[in-house]
């Protein structure tokens, strides 16, 4: 039997080597379109270096400082990877009201987001979007809704990693899952059109760094409403920032000197917190 074993495992082994070749030797098809006049649509052929929509097993990169927007909800779907270069920008659900717009951000399970410094994805329609895994190779932001469309309930089910910040910009009727383990280095989360919307932390390690939560900078009300429901989402060892005005956020916020009252609002306060209890919310801390 152990010859049998150690042959299964060889071929085990043997299998995983050539799923990376293929990994690796996918097709990178590069988006050259203009910012401007539509050349900045996803689904036209000419705006891409091979001349062909993005699809099926091939990798995508967005070139630094490019606008490209999502608009067809027969967007072909595509399992390699995304990379959007420093100051790029990725708008998705624009001008369709169907989910299948959203395959412009790849396959969750497939895809990895590499997302450069100032990077951002823009996200438009009332859908909940399944998000593949996202690698932060700078600070980067996600938005979840502009204008009057509806807002887009993202939800990170296969982790961001990176010792980078990454900013979720939402409004009243956006929902944010984190649902993986993450190892980003800050989450910042502010309103959009000055409502609040929320965010849920649902499994361990769930926020797996600082968090801060920016207030509304006219009237100072909450930015979004963070609900724990998974013991260790949050490790004791990271921060949270609650209530600060978006203008008062420093490069590198420094660590608080004294802990607030319980009756006295966490404005510009960074607080060491423990564990949160199983269904608690951060308006509850």
């Amino acid at each position: 039997m152990k010859p049998m074993t150690k042959l299964r495992a060889s071929l085990a082994l043997a299998g995983s080597i050539l799923l990376g070749v293929d990994s690796a030797r996918a097709q990178t098809i590069t988006f050259d379109g203009a910012n401007k006049n539509n050349g900045d649509n996803w689904n036209v052929a000419t705006n891409w270096d091979t001349d062909t929509i993005p699809s099926g097993a091939v990798n995508v990169v967005i070139p630094a400082n490019r606008q490209v927007t999502g608009n067809v909800s027969t967007t072909p779907s595509y399992t390699g990877n995304l990379t959007l270069q420093s100051g790029a920008l990725l708008q998705s659900g624009y001008g369709d009201s169907n989910i299948g717009i959203h395959k412009v951000i790849g396959t969750a399970g497939s895809t990895t987001i590499y997302m450069g410094a100032g990077s951002r994805i823009a996200f438009r329609g009332s859908h909940t979007v399944a998000v593949p895994a996202i690698v932060l190779q700078g600070n980067a932001e996600i938005t979840m809704g502009s204008s009057t469309a509806g807002g887009t309930d993202p939800v990170f089910g296969h982790g961001i990693s990176g010792a980078y910040r990454l900013t979720l910009n939402g409004k009243s009727d956006c929902i944010a899952t984190l649902s993986a383990a993450n190892s980003f280095a800050e989450l910042i989360a502010t309103p959009q059109y000055g409502t609040a919307f929320d965010i849920n932390a649902t499994v361990a390690g769930s926020l797996g760094g600082n968090v801060t939560i920016l207030a509304n900078a006219t009237n100072g009300t909450t930015g979004a409403d963070l609900t724990v429901s998974a013991v260790n989402a949050m490790s004791d060892t990271a921060l949270l920032l609650s209530m600060a005005p978006a203008a008062s956020l420093p490069p590198s916020m420094p660590t608080t000197p004294s802990a607030p009252s319980s009756s006295t609002a966490l404005n510009n306060w960074r607080v060491a917190i423990p564990t949160l209890p199983l269904g608690s919310t951060e308006a509850e801390r």
